[in-house]
């Protein structure tokens, strides 16, 4: 080979030195016992008959297949192998519960169903972890950093740990139905005193407070810096996240039948805010300025927080209807008639609309065109609004039940009993889902599912709008 062509001394460029072969013949090369044309020919055709082998030795398996090869060992290996399969089996998380039954149920292998029933038994869906007595509770907590932050009917504001559900702090003001959101270290509610609470998401102390023109039922949103909330005033209004200072504020109709109050909370996407009114209106409105976009008359009054799809709207309105508008002009694209007085907030995923209604039903349509893919009855009216993670739908309902459901098919998974019913909506994160009931407790349930590692405001995210959202639509 000629002198220009070789190798520098130990080199060997485009091939991984990283077998003890390898590294043996470099140092050699380096040495002068082998020459720079024959190292590299020999590290060319080693590495070609170590690719594949590599490849074939980390196949990529799913979960199913992981739970599926250690079940296995357990089935086959002795008494350590089974040990360890289980300990493996665990360090997969409780999320695959589902799993671990399904193939529980499979086996006919004794040691197979002990071992994964005693398993289940540690992690069974819809096993309580903790409850907490603060009074009546329709707020819907928000969960962030470890912690969970509510209001109750006991005239205080709750921050508990979520790991045990013990006291962190709480703040003394007046009834809380507000729920809250929380952003920045800082937690945000209204309350029925007429003001609107900025507090330190650490400690509980007022940050600062907005005197409102009324009661205050619904749960703001923060976004970029403003918070966003509607008042009993029928009043939508924009403040400064930091000092509470007063940005716009829109004023809706009067409510024609005069309504219990203002019910219907906001979802922002695009630069837009998307509200309901009980003057039967929903309401497009700029984020920045509180220019009315557009608005579209419904048939009652709209309690509902609308959900967001990207150009699709969601809302109920009550004595009339579920609607879907364009986000865009307000058009309306599709309209499901209810016999029903109210239709709960809606909540979207892959391509389907879940709601609860006064009916005492739970319905699934499709978001397409609003057809009815399955419905449910429960002992009573629905009213809070669903919550769907992991491949489950959770929502609480007035005959005394957090229901867990299979989307595809409404089919009823497990349902966790309390005393009185319940208007919280369920907020997930962990594997804990954690809501509020009539009874005078907040519960943490064992969900089944991994959920995110925050729910900072009532809908999930700081817009509540919904994904993924459906190609084309």
């Amino acid at each position: 080979m000629p002198k220009d062509k070789q190798f520098p001394a130990g080199a060997t460029p485009g091939f991984p030195l990283g077998t003890g072969w390898g590294e043996q013949l470099v140092r050699a090369r380096a040495r002068g016992r082998v020459p720079a044309y024959n190292l590299s020919a020999m590290l060319l055709s080693a590495w070609l008959v170590v690719l594949p082998w590599r490849a074939a030795a980390e196949p990529v398996l799913t979960d199913a297949e992981k739970i599926r090869n250690l079940v296995t060992q357990i089935a086959t290996g002795d008494f350590a192998a089974r040990e360890r399969a289980v300990k493996a089996l665990e360090a997969l998380g409780e999320e695959h519960a589902p799993l671990w039954e399904k193939e529980r149920q499979a086996s006919n292998d004794p040691e197979v169903r002990e071992r994964l029933g005693t398993l289940l038994a540690r992690y069974r869906p819809g096993e309580m972890l903790w409850k907490y007595g603060a009074g009546q509770v329709v707020s819907s907590p928000a969960i962030v950093d470890g912690r969970v932050y509510f209001g109750s009917f006991d005239n205080h504001f709750y921050c508990l740990s979520a790991q045990d559900g013990s006291l962190v702090w709480r703040f003394a003001a007046g009834e809380f139905r507000s729920s809250p959101a929380v952003a920045g270290g800082r937690v945000y509610t209204g309350c029925l005193d007429k003001k609107f609470y900025c507090l330190d998401a650490a400690t509980g102390k007022p940050v600062w407070e907005f005197k409102a023109g009324d009661e205050i039922f619904t749960s703001p949103l923060v976004v970029d810096g403003k918070v966003y909330f509607s008042c009993n005033d029928r009043k939508v209004y924009c403040l400064n996240s930091k000092d509470g200072s007063k940005i716009w504020e829109y004023q809706t109709g009067a409510c024609p039948d005069d309504g219990e109050g203002y019910w219907s909370s906001p979802a922002i996407d695009a630069g837009r805010v998307f509200i309901g009114s009980t003057d039967q209106k929903i309401y497009c409105l700029d984020a920045n300025t509180g220019r009315k976009v557009w608005d579209f008359q419904a048939g009652g009054g709209v309690d509902a927080t609308p959900a967001v799809c990207g150009e699709r709207l969601v809302v109920g309105a009550a004595k009339d209807a579920l609607y879907c508008l364009s986000s865009r002009d307000g058009k309306m694209l599709w309209k499901m008639t209810n016999a029903a007085s109210r239709i709960s907030s809606a909540a979207i995923s892959e391509g389907k609309v879940y709601v609860g209604s006064h009916d005492r039903q739970i319905y699934c349509h499709a978001l397409e065109d609003g057809k009815i893919l399955w419905a449910v009855m429960t002992g009573d009216e629905v009213q809070a609004s669903p919550a769907v993670v992991g491949g489950r739908v959770f929502v609480a309902t007035y005959d005394h039940y957090l229901r867990c459901l299979d989307p595809a098919t409404g089919k009823g998974l497990w349902k966790f009993p309390m005393q009185e019913m319940s208007f919280s909506s369920p907020a997930l994160a962990g594997c804990s889902v954690i809501f509020g009931s009539y009874d005078g407790n907040v519960y943490c349930v064992r969900s089944g599912v991994r959920g995110p590692k925050d729910w900072p405001c009532f809908g999930e995210n700081a817009q509540r709008t919904r994904s993924p959202v459906p190609k084309g639509k």
